[in-house]
Parts: structure tokens; C-alpha cells; sequence
């Protein structure tokens, strides 16, 4: 997929919002999408930042159009300052715009007025934007950086809005060791600094560290203070405590998870999306500083209670993990092409098992095509029987993109390599995949809808088609829902069929006795044993025909498996 980000440029970093898409667009171009950026600069240049193209522009509007018309993008991204005026040429070539908002000033519940209003907001003055931006929801894919944020423009718009919290990858702020500071970021007036300083005064004896802007002239002699930076990470080894004393409605809090990536508890104001990025029982109303006080002096004074809130902190943090928003964006992106695919938590583990064998010429293929799957939580247990320098060279190539184990063999039935692998699975889900045969980029996420839904459903299978090597159509596989005296004449269930780990828990593996139709036999005996199967009405496969597959070159002995395979279960 191509992607195409409008807004502010992506460098230098400006701020969360910028460094929010670069850290998505790292993960996309990882994954194999195609990702540019467009942003306002004093000069004209394009280059290449971590495989991201980056477009700085003096005229954003003229830049985005030519783009536009010459690159086609399938999807554009763009926040919600000068959304509205980038948002009409992006419609004018109908493509689908996602909208993300990162503050709360946008959509603040006095929004509900459409109108202006006096309350202050993170600019420290009234605001005359709210409700302006009602017609650009309209027609947007909405995404709200937390529950907060999204709970307000489906009340106050009444328009569907996804919640996809920031990107934040754990290699830009892990550190080995912390500091022994009370830490702010941003010391403004809205933000709480003054009650931050009265802290510091009530508790004279602890250092403190203020990070960023600072509306204050004179600090107290136990409080330092360092200008905004893109390196987090010397934050963070400064710091024991992070306290977040905001007096404004925050849409969020990344600095939090970012300081609960490195185990360093957090006390934050009670307002807005705070509570979700903290964990609510630390959030307190910035008008009572006996609680901020109390909870500090725990944390600085008492060691047990600070490992404690420490390993809190580290595990409220996983709420966060980068791969499930990634996958929730790519959902939420490419329902404009599907638009009945459903958005699934990235809770359930994919098992890919894969046996391949003189596979160089179809192996590339394969990875990519996983790499192109929209669901992101799959692991791939490949094995090598009797590998190629061509297969070496290719599996090192891929390897760095996924959650990979490599077996290398010498050449054995496929029923012995897979009964070996399955138990080495760590999925909750099982799906036995031929190095030479096609999923759908929507696949994963669809079985795992059914997987999430359907407690009862044990085997799941799509429909699919059959193409040549050269991926020329030859024709629609059978298209039928489950019938066990319909799977005794014909096997159906195409390509890819998937499996919940608790059959194989329950000992049911493939029988060595029916080699060259194993799978055949195996999902008759697992029918016939009770459990549920649970046909997709979708093309989700595509079988490939080629001189070389098992299929044709032990074609003969295939039909005499059938036939024995068919008797015992007549």
C-alpha cells in the first residue's frame, strides 16, 4: 500500500504528533508498504529518510496536488491543523483521508455548542476552532489517540471514531539505568509547572528536572532545567519519577508510556486521556497537592513500594505495544478497500508453519506475501529440508521482518517435519502454509475475527482460486460450507486452513500412513471426532499450479491415498 502523510514534516521532529508517523512509517516500510511524506519548509527537497521519502515544500498545496495526480497514494494521513483546507484537494482526487486527532482542543466538550467558547485550552487562550471541523469528520476514516478522545466525537459528532493510541517504539527510550530526579516535561503554566514548584518546595530535600518549555524565570536551586530535546533517552536516565501535574484536559499522555517502557512510576493529573496512559489509581486532581506529596515520598522513601509500582509501570506499559496500533492502522486503512473488514485486537497469535524443499524460486513470494498481511501478531515456523545456498540467502534477507524460527533438515515426509513442528508452535491459532500458495492481505485478521468471536469454532478454511505459475487464473476452487458427508467425496477446504492450537494440545496430528493426501485424512478424522468447522465466504487463497508441486509430480499416488482415505471413512 502507498501512504502519503500531510501535516508537519517528519524532520527534524517537531513534536509527539511528527515523531508518532515517522515511528509508523518506519514500521510500514518494514512490513513492505510504500511511505511519503509532504511538509512545510523554506526550500525544496526531497530525500530519503529510513526508506521514508520526505517532501519539504515552500507551497504544501501546489506539492500535494502534483503528487497527487502523478503518485497516486491509496491512503492519506493528516492531524487536524489546516486538515480542513489539505482535506478538500485530497477528496478532489477521492481518495480516503485518515484524520488523526492528537489534542483535545479540537474535539473539547464544549465542542457539543458548535460554536466558540471561553475555556482555556492547551494554547493558553480561548479558542474559536470548536465545531469548525465537523464537516471534515464527516467524511474522514476518524482515529482518536485514546478512549478519551474517541468517546467525544462519536457522542458529540455521532460519527464512528477508532482508537489508536501513538506509536511509540521502545528502542527510541529503553535506558539502561535511571536517574534520581522528579521530572516535567514541558514547564508551562497550562501544564501544571507551579504546582510542579510547590512541590519542589514542600519537599526541599529531592532533586527535580524540568524538560522543555518553561514559563518560569527563576527556579529553586534543587530544580534543573533542560531544553526541549529528541533524545529521550537522557531523560529518562536522570529520572526516578515522572509527574505530569497538567491543569488542561490532555488528550493523552506519551510521555508516560514512555517512562513506563523503563519501569519509572508515574503520578499524573486526573484529566482527560490521562488516566489511560497512567493508570488511573496514580491520577490525582491537580488542586490537591497532600496526594502528589503523600505519593511521592513513597515512591523516593520506600524501596519495596518503588519496585512494586516499578514492575506496574512496565507491564501497564504492554497496553501500548507498538505492533497492535500498527496493526489497528492498517486495519482501520485498508477497510477503503475492504470495507466489511473487521478491526481485531492484536490478541491472538498466528502459528505459520511451512515446510519447503528446493523452494528458491517461490520462497521470496512467500515472505512477501506474509509481510503483506494487514494482521500483524503471526509468528513463522520454517522448515528447510535439504536447503539451497539460493534458500540461505533469501531466509537471511527476510529474517529480520518477523517473529522467525528456522529448522534445517535433511529431506523427510512432510507429515514427520509438520507432527515435529506443531508442538513447537507458541500460537494460539495453527495454519500449515506451502512455500508456493497465495493468503490474501486481509486473511489473518479475518480468521482471528472468527477465532475471537467464536469460542465454538475450532477449524476455520476461505474459499479460493487456482492459478498458473505465472499467476494466470485457471479457475474458483468448490465453494461450499461445511458438510462432513460432502468432505467424504471431495476435498474442499483449499490451501489454507486454520486450526486452534488445542487440537494439537489434544493429540490429534497427521498420520504418516496417508502421506500424500495427509491433510485430507486429517480434517475428515477431526470432523468426525466433533470438532467445528467454520467456512469464510471469501477468496482469501490462491492455490498455484506448477509441473513441480507434490500434487503433480505424485499425482497417482495421491489418487490412490484418496481412494483408501475415502473408504475408511465411507
Amino acid at each position: 500500500m502507498k501512504f502519503l502523510y500531510i501535516s508537519e514534516s517528519i524532520h527534524p521532529v517537531l513534536g509527539g504528533a511528527s515523531k508518532c508517523i515517522y515511528t509508523l512509517f518506519s514500521n510500514l516500510v518494514d512490513k513492505g508498504h510504500i511511505c511519503y511524506t509532504i511538509g512545510p519548509n523554506n526550500t525544496e527537497n526531497t530525500f530519503t529518510l529510513n526508506n521514508i521519502t520526505v517532501i519539504h515544500t515552500s507551497n504544501v498545496c501546489d506539492k500535494l496536488e502534483s503528487f497527487l495526480v502523478k503518485e497516486k497514494p491509496d491512503i492519506v494521513i493528516t492531524q487536524l491543523h489546516g486538515a480542513d483546507r489539505l482535506s478538500k484537494i485530497v477528496y478532489s482526487h477521492n481518495i480516503p483521508l485518515i484524520l488523526r486527532i492528537p489534542s483535545f482542543e479540537f474535539v473539547c466538550i464544549n465542542s457539543s455548542k458548535m460554536s466558540t467558547c471561553d475555556q482555556i485550552c492547551l494554547q493558553g487562550k480561548p479558542c474559536t476552532t470548536k465545531g469548525s471541523y465537523y464537516p471534515l469528520f464527516k467524511k474522514s476514516i476518524v482515529t482518536g489517540c485514546s478512549d478519551f478522545v474517541s468517546n467525544i466525537v462519536r457522542a458529540v459528532y455521532n460519527i464512528p471514531c477508532t482508537t489508536i493510541y501513538p506509536f511509540i517504539d521502545p528502542k527510541e527510550h529503553l535506558v539502561d539505568t535511571i536517574g534520581n530526579c522528579i521530572t516535567m516535561i514541558q514547564g508551562t503554566n497550562q501544564k501544571g509547572v507551579n504546582l510542579f514548584l510547590d512541590i519542589a518546595k514542600q519537599l526541599p530535600e529531592y532533586n527535580y528536572l524540568i524538560v522543555g518549555q518553561l514559563d518560569v524565570k527563576v527556579l529553586p536551586k534543587n530544580v534543573e532545567h533542560i531544553p526541549p530535546t529528541e533524545d529521550m533517552k537522557q531523560v529518562w536516565e536522570k529520572t526516578k519519577v515522572l509527574v505530569i501535574p497538567t491543569l488542561i484536559q490532555e488528550a493523552f499522555g506519551r510521555v508516560a508510556v514512555e517512562a513506563s517502557l523503563n519501569g519509572i512510576p508515574v503520578i499524573a493529573s486526573d484529566k482527560g486521556g490521562l488516566p489511560e496512559a497512567v493508570c488511573s489509581p496514580f491520577c490525582y486532581p491537580p488542586n490537591n497537592i497532600d496526594k502528589w506529596i503523600t505519593e511521592i515520598k513513597n515512591l523516593m522513601e520506600d524501596s519495596v513500594y518503588y519496585n512494586i509500582r516499578s514492575i506496574q509501570a512496565k507491564e501497564y506499559s504492554e497496553k501500548f505495544n507498538i505492533e497492535d496500533q500498527v496493526s489497528r492502522f492498517l486495519q482501520l486503512a485498508y477497510k477503503s478497500k475492504y470495507p466489511d473488514l473487521p478491526i481485531v485486537d492484536n490478541n491472538l497469535k498466528i502459528s505459520v508453519l511451512t515446510s519447503a524443499y528446493n523452494s528458491g524460486e517461490f520462497l521470496e513470494k512467500y515472505f512477501e506475501n506474509m509481510r503483506s498481511q494487514i494482521y500483524t501478531n503471526f509468528e513463522i515456523i520454517l522448515t528447510l529440508n535439504d536447503p539451497t545456498p539460493e534458500e540461505e540467502t533469501i531466509v537471511e534477507k527476510y529474517s529480520k521482518y518477523f517473529d522467525i524460527t528456522v529448522l534445517r533438515v535433511p529431506l523427510e515426509p512432510v507429515t514427520d517435519t509438520y507432527n515435529r513442528i506443531y508442538p513447537l508452535a507458541k500460537g494460539d491459532i495453527i495454519l500449515v502454509a506451502s512455500v508456493d500458495d497465495l493468503l490474501r492481505e486481509d486473511a489473518f485478521g479475518r480468521y482471528v475475527y472468527i477465532y475471537s468471536n467464536r469460542k465454538d469454532i475450532d477449524v476455520v478454511y476461505g474459499d479460493h482460486i487456482r492459478v498458473d505459475k505465472d499467476g494466470k487464473f485457471v479457475a474458483t476452487g468448490p465453494k461450499s460450507d461445511f458438510d462432513f458427508n460432502t468432505l467424504k467425496r471431495l476435498f474442499y477446504l483449499g490451501p489454507h486452513v486454520v486450526i486452534r492450537k488445542r487440537i494439537i494440545d489434544n493429540g490429534e496430528l497427521q498420520d504418516i500412513n496417508f502421506l500424500r493426501a495427509s491433510d485430507y485424512e486429517y480434517y475428515l478424522r477431526l470432523a468426525k471426532k466433533g470438532y467445528k468447522f467454520l467456512r469464510i465466504p471469501i477468496e482469501l487463497s490462491t492455490y498455484v499450479e506448477h509441473p513441480d508441486a507434490i500434487t503433480y509430480l505424485y499425482r497417482e499416488e495421491q489418487a490412490e491415498t484418496t481412494r483408501r482415505i475415502q473408504e475408511l471413512y465411507a
